[in-house]
């Protein structure tokens, strides 16, 4: 499980796309191992390193009521509940990892071309 975790956050910000790399003479599939072998080797020198950070902070929600007074609408707004915060967990290294495949793939003499419609490229552990 410790090297499948990786993987998988590894694979994460590309899902549904992938990014399109080109250099004279590779096909797709060379490039898209290329890349696969970058990020592996990215993963090995910047691993994950996850931490819970607030997504949405606590708060608390009142509703508006209305009443009739003396031939007047008066409205105030009443605490109906409180919501507690949220937290998501973060893989702080994930950009700096990205980065340094990417620069694996410039030194091989690839250019990054946008993204691509298809399965994302993906490391095996």
């Amino acid at each position: 499980m410790r090297r499948l975790l990786p993987a998988l956050l590894l694979s994460l910000p590309l899902a549904g796309c992938a990014e399109n790399w080109q250099r004279p003479g590779t096909t797709v599939e060379q490039a898209d191992r290329d890349f696969a072998r970058c990020q592996q080797a990215a993963a090995a020198s910047i691993p994950a390193r996850m931490e819970r950070r607030e997504s949405s902070p606590e708060r608390t929600v009142y509703r508006r009521v209305c009443r009739n007074q003396g031939g007047r609408e008066v409205c105030r707004d009443e605490y109906s509940h409180r919501v507690a915060a949220t937290y998501e967990n973060v893989d702080v290294n994930r950009d700096a990892r990205m980065e340094l495949a990417r620069a694996c793939m410039r030194q091989q003499g690839y250019t990054l071309d946008g993204l691509r419609a298809g399965p994302p490229t993906t490391v095996r552990p």
